[in-house]
């Protein structure tokens, strides 16, 4: 008999489109697993703005999942970091909601999304993997996104009924929140992804770096690019990086033009 349902909400592409995806995935299979029963809203970056999220509804790994659209104008960007009109008529659809988790959710909504909480005896909790750094980016952006993690970050998270995090880092900033939980990455050992053959295979060791960094603020790339570049010519190695191609990774970073060259057959 199931214990209720809990709506998980935020960034995330659904069902593999970012990191994100991966872990609100993983995270809602152990929740499922205690007896709940768990709802996705989403977004998606193909889903015209003004569709009706009650037309989005699909099955994502089992679970029912909306969607909405993600913001490319001003005004879009406005109405997506306030409105929570989508997530009202989707917790509607959630029989016995026990809880919203809100994953690295804009504060303007989140503040919104915790009124409406209370006031319907739903517990609200957050989900927090990163702290967002406006260095390099425009004044516009510094105010705006920096005011929003500012505000999630140091009040928000502090208020919520319970909160995840990914690190030790974040887990020891909030070390005083009542009820606390560090989750690291997970995968789930079932999907036939993971179950790769387990003979060893032949030289060259295989690195593999699998994402989209954001620009110069994100995952370093170019640094890990460098120290493969440095490495004694006589290891044997490849490099792979899978998500970015190589004329991206060279707008930010065209200096590294030499660099890709030499490793060649190695990336």
């Amino acid at each position: 008999m199931s214990k209720g349902s809990i709506l998980y909400i935020g960034g995330f592409e659904l069902p593999d489109k970012n990191a994100a995806a991966h872990r609100v995935l993983n995270n809602a299979k152990i929740i499922r697993e205690l007896g709940y029963e768990v709802f996705f809203l989403s977004v998606d970056k193909n889903l015209p703005f003004g569709s009706s999220v009650m037309d989005t509804k699909r099955l994502i790994a089992g679970f029912p999942s909306w969607f909405i659209p993600y913001p490319d104008t001003r005004a879009q960007w406005i109405h997506y970091l306030s409105s929570i009109k989508d997530f009202i008529t989707v917790a509607a659809q959630c029989s016995d909601l026990k809880a919203v988790i809100c994953y690295n959710y804009q504060a303007a909504a989140f503040v919104r999304v915790m009124k409406y909480c209370r006031q319907n005896n739903i517990k609200v909790m957050a989900d927090c993997t990163e702290w967002y750094s406006t260095k390099g980016s425009s004044l516009a952006y510094k105010i705006l996104k920096g005011l929003d993690s500012l505000l999630r970050m140091r009040l928000i998270h502090k208020r919520v009924d319970g909160l995840m995090v990914i690190s030790k880092y974040l887990e020891s900033y909030y070390v005083k929140n009542d009820c606390l939980i560090r989750i690291p990455p997970l995968v789930d050992l079932e999907e036939e992804k993971w179950r790769a053959g387990s003979e060893q295979e032949s030289c060259p060791v295989k690195f593999v770096y699998a994402g989209s960094p954001g620009g110069k603020q994100k995952d370093k790339l170019d640094l890990l690019i460098q120290a493969f570049y440095e490495l004694d010519p006589n290891y044997d190695f490849r490099f792979i990086i899978v998500g970015i191609s190589r004329e991206k990774h060279l707008q930010h970073y065209g200096e590294q033009a030499g660099l890709l060259d030499v490793l060649g057959a190695f990336l």
